[in-house]
């Protein structure tokens, strides 16, 4: 028993001896490492949206009465490739009536943004297009009224964040 014991572990320390000659291959990785492109609105500069001093308070529709543009560029620098998709959106506090409209200092007034003719609501919509083709899509504000309130007249003020994203 004992020499079958002792022959066991010798034929086992000798397994590494008698197994078959491995094969090997180094794996390289390399590759090289870019910096985002970075997109600036603007050239940093506010984009600012005068409606002027004649706003009837009966007129307001929220559709095309003082249908302002929007005046911005976009910009991006850097490695675009594959990423020329550009997504913009317009952030801000939301008015308590209508849907996704950007408040005002009047209580019953908001601003309505618009992508072409199409709603674009506050925190949520984008409006897409192709950097590649250098023109970003033309987009208006809009003044709207809460349908149940009486608008007094008087000076109005809000202020919406326009941001950039590209894929």
């Amino acid at each position: 028993m004992r020499y079958i014991t002792t022959m066991s572990v010798m034929l086992i320390a000798m397994l590494p001896l008698v197994s078959k000659a491995a094969s090997t291959a180094k794996i390289n990785i390399y590759g090289t490492l870019i910096e985002p492109a970075s997109c600036t609105v603007n050239g940093g500069q506010d984009i600012d949206v005068p409606f002027g001093d004649d706003v009837i308070t009966t007129k307001i529709n929220g559709v095309s009465y003082k249908k302002m543009p929007l005046n911005y560029t976009v910009e991006c620098n850097g490695d675009m490739s594959g990423a020329s998709l550009v997504q913009i959106s317009i952030n801000g506090a939301v008015a308590n009536f209508g849907t996704g409209l950007l408040q005002t200092n009047v209580t019953g007034l908001g601003v309505q943004f618009l992508n072409g003719t199409n709603g674009l609501a506050l925190n949520t919509d984008t409006a897409n297009y192709d950097y590649t083709t250098g023109q970003p899509p033309e987009l208006f504000a809009v003044l709207a009224k809460d349908p149940v309130a009486t608008l007094v007249a008087g000076a109005f003020t809000a202020t919406a964040t326009m941001s950039v994203a590209y894929q």
